[in-house]
C-alpha cells in the first residue's frame, strides 16, 4: 500500500460487465469524490460509477488478522 492510497480512501470505481470494475480516481474528501461523481456522469451517462471507501487503505492492519 502506498501513501497516497492511505490518505486518499475515497475512491470512484466504474462498474464493468461481469461483476467487474475498474478504479478511476481516488480522493481525500468524500465531497470531493462526489462533485467529480457528477462530471463523470454527466460527461457519460450510460456508464455506472459509485463511490466507494477504500477499508483496506485506511486500516491496512485488518488485512492480517489470524482467526
Amino acid at each position: 500500500m502506498t501513501y497516497k492510497n492511505h490518505v486518499n480512501p475515497w475512491c470512484i470505481v466504474r462498474q464493468l460487465p461481469n461483476q467487474q470494475s475498474r478504479l478511476i480516481v481516488r480522493f481525500h474528501r468524500r465531497g470531493d469524490a462526489e462533485a467529480h461523481l457528477q462530471i463523470l456522469r454527466s460527461k457519460n451517462p450510460t456508464a455506472s460509477y459509485e463511490v466507494i471507501f477504500d477499508v483496506t487503505s485506511a486500516q491496512p492492519h485488518l488485512l492480517a488478522q489470524p482467526i
